[in-house]
């Protein structure tokens, strides 16, 4: 059962709000409880007016969940509305992305009446001019209210897109989409309901924000946006982009291989956030291997096969859900001491010490290598390498959060440039 609720604003051109967080939802294979709290008057390139919907109306359709809902997105409301929700779902997530104007100028909310009902939130995400307007933070944009320093998400795209989270601060390219890049709306709404869907499947917020702005400049890279065609966020996309970013790597894996594949083969996995069985996870079928000392990739990434390194992926999720990557690579003493030299969290298992019933069951030695190591640790190992024993290679696994940091971690390790 889905334990996310969204409440929000119906675009009817359909670039924002509602319709834009149901798409993100698709998108994260989630179909989440919802309902509408404004309806406005809107076309593709001006807002005209709004109407806020009758609070006793949307409680009316909402409290029939009240036992399930764990995390809610709220959008374009009244502010009031947070305090009726938050009696309602004491023990929810909250996070609010209200808007104080449209991008052509209508104002929807009082700033005023916004800080009233921060504190009914979890969670607030706005962007750098609607904090001012909110005395949040000054000219400079460094914070001036300290009561709700902790609840706030700061965003801005300027040359480059910036998000601020307490002493936190992330910076990133910005991508361009071909010519229409001031047309295309949607933005903070897509973020923040990217944010609260990571957040639901167990991401710390850190990890949250990352993760939704590198995939939203996934989606704006790939989206060839026009005025009149709103971005179709969909689940299959997202694979499509995984692929094509598995394909990207060939080049490196044929330079680098010579270097890293060991004995039994070697493989790279990346999985979709949400991933649950081997079918969501991206990887090399049939291993990569080294032939007459030529590198050797069989097939094409694809979501069909299997791998260990998918597997490795799935048991590391338990305890760290952010980690979507994984790789082999042989074991060289040298790697160690450069990965532990480099700053990299390593990790070391005793194969000789894995208990006969757990060698004996297909699967299960994997599982007993992740549970040894990540069972008390608060932060995801960066590498875990064994000693390998009788009938097992001595193994390296590198894992991160996506493609392009596990390629990092490798390259410091073997030293390839």
């Amino acid at each position: 059962m889905c334990n996310i609720l969204v409440i929000s604003g119906l675009d009817p051109s359909g670039c924002a709000g509602f319709i834009k967080d149901i798409q993100i939802c698709s998108l994260m294979g989630i179909t989440p409880l919802s309902t509408i709290s404004t309806f406005t008057i809107q076309t593709f390139d001006k807002a005209f007016g709004f109407k806020f919907r009758r609070k006793e109306d949307i409680i009316d359709e909402i409290i029939k969940f009240k036992d399930n809902i764990k995390f809610i997105k709220i959008g374009l409301c009244e502010p009031d509305l947070l305090k009726y929700i938050r009696d309602i779902f004491k023990e929810a997530f909250i996070l609010w992305n209200p808007v104080i104007y449209s991008s052509t100028g209508l104002k929807f909310l009082d700033e005023k009446e916004i800080k009233k009902n921060i504190n009914f939130c979890d969670l607030v995400i706005l962007n750098r001019e609607e904090a001012k307007l909110c005395k949040l933070i000054d000219q400079n944009h460094s914070f001036i209210n300290f009561d709700f320093k902790d609840k706030i998400v700061i965003t801005s795209s300027d040359e480059k897109v910036e998000v601020i989270y307490k002493d936190y601060k992330l910076v990133k390219e910005k991508v361009y989409i071909k010519s229409k890049v001031d047309d295309f709306r949607g933005t903070g709404c897509s973020f923040s309901m990217l944010v609260l869907i990571f957040l639901s499947m167990k991401y710390n917020i850190y990890d949250a924000i990352d993760t939704a702005v590198s995939l939203m400049n996934k989606i704006l890279k790939h989206s060839n946006v026009f005025i009149t065609s709103p971005v179709n966020l969909l689940k299959d996309w997202y694979r499509y982009s995984i692929i094509e970013e598995m394909k990207e790597i060939q080049n490196y894996i044929i330079d680098s291989g010579i270097y890293t594949i060991p004995e039994v083969g070697k493989n790279y996995s990346y999985s979709l956030p949400f991933a649950s069985n081997e079918n969501d996870i991206c990887k090399f079928p049939g291993r990569i291997r080294l032939v007459n000392d030529k590198v050797k990739i069989y097939e094409e990434p694809s979501f069909y096969g299997t791998s260990h390194t998918g597997r490795m992926i799935l048991e590391i999720k338990r305890y760290f859900p952010s980690i979507n990557c994984c790789t082999n690579t042989k074991y060289d003493k040298k790697y160690i001491e450069n990965a532990i030299n480099s700053g990299l969290k390593v990790y070391f298992v005793d194969r000789e010490k894995e208990p006969e019933e757990i060698r004996e069951q297909e699967g299960m030695s994997l599982k007993w290598i992740i549970d040894l190591v990540c069972k008390e640790l608060k932060e995801a190992p960066d590498i875990i390498y064994d000693n390998g024993c009788i009938g097992k290679e001595p193994m390296i696994r590198i894992f991160g959060k996506n493609l392009e940091e596990v390629i990092n971690k490798e390259r410091r390790i073997i030293k390839f440039n």
